[in-house]
């Protein structure tokens, strides 16, 4: 199920997809090719560049490319969702925040490589709240502004729930 099959679900409908997709060998070889197909569709987008900082322009970018990819998000958007998670760290324009007091951030896959944790340190957030599903780096762990949580405990008891199959929903009432 992708594209536009994808995008017909609900919210919740596409959230159960990517946790069972998670859970179900099946459903991580279907991501697997998913990543892999849009793996070879990125590639040669940097073989017209002189110098690539792999960092930059794949590793961070690809997990979201994924993401928006099995939410059924089209490609030709991935552009606009980028530049929204990019506008939590350039927070600093007193317009931007409405007159807010405190401005805290969530995020559950936080990529934060190269200088974004110093972005989220120098930046007008009060708090930028993650999970541990991608592998934080040492200047993200050691920032005050950012809070990691862990979604072990969570992820677990959605894959018992699904093999009990009983109701995942139900973990975010």
């Amino acid at each position: 199920m992708h594209g536009a099959e994808v995008g017909s679900l609900s919210a919740q409908g596409r959230l159960g997809l990517l946790v069972e997709a998670s859970a179900h060998l099946a459903g991580t070889l279907d991501l697997r090719a998913v990543a892999w197909a849009l793996a070879h569709s990125v590639v040669p987008e940097l073989s017209d560049r002189a110098e690539v900082d792999l960092v930059e322009a794949i590793s961070a970018p690809f997990p979201l490319l994924v993401i928006c990819d099995m939410m059924g998000i089209p490609r030709s958007e991935f552009k606009t969702v980028l530049d929204a998670t990019n506008v939590i760290l350039g927070a600093g324009d007193p317009d931007m925040l409405g007159g807010a007091e405190d401005v805290v951030a969530y995020c559950t896959h936080g990529v934060l490589s190269g200088g974004a944790a110093a972005r989220v340190q120098n930046s007008v957030l009060s708090e930028l709240v993650i999970t541990d599903s991608i592998a934080a780096y040492e200047a993200a762990e050691a920032s005050e502004k950012i809070r990691l949580l862990t979604i072990a405990p969570l992820l677990a008891e959605a894959i018992k729930r699904i093999a009990d199959e009983s109701s995942v929903s139900s973990l975010f009432d």
